[in-house]
């Protein structure tokens, strides 16, 4: 679909083998580790978090997405997800 859009690069995170074979099989260009924080590079113009649950993947996606990015808010949490609302002020 992220392509289907106009996306030139799709990458996706992925914790568990049969994630990252699922995604390979999709199609994407890259596929991350989670655990492995890039904190410099490239970042994405859009990021979409799709976890929910009890994870930080919303404080990821923040601090993942590129200045004046995207992040998109899909799955479902048990509580409200906590993180640094500066972050967004520092992204604008």
């Amino acid at each position: 679909a992220a392509r289907h859009l106009g996306a030139e690069h799709v990458a996706i995170s992925a914790r568990h083998p049969q994630q990252r074979s699922l995604a390979e099989s999709l199609g994407v260009d890259e596929v991350l580790d989670p655990a492995a924080v890039r904190p410099s590079g490239a970042k994405p113009d859009v990021v979409i978090e799709t976890v929910g649950g009890e994870a930080t993947t919303v404080a990821d996606g923040v601090l993942a997405v590129a200045r004046g990015g995207t992040v998109v808010v899909v799955g479902l949490f048990e509580k409200t997800p906590a993180f640094d609302p500066g972050i967004l002020v520092l992204k604008e």
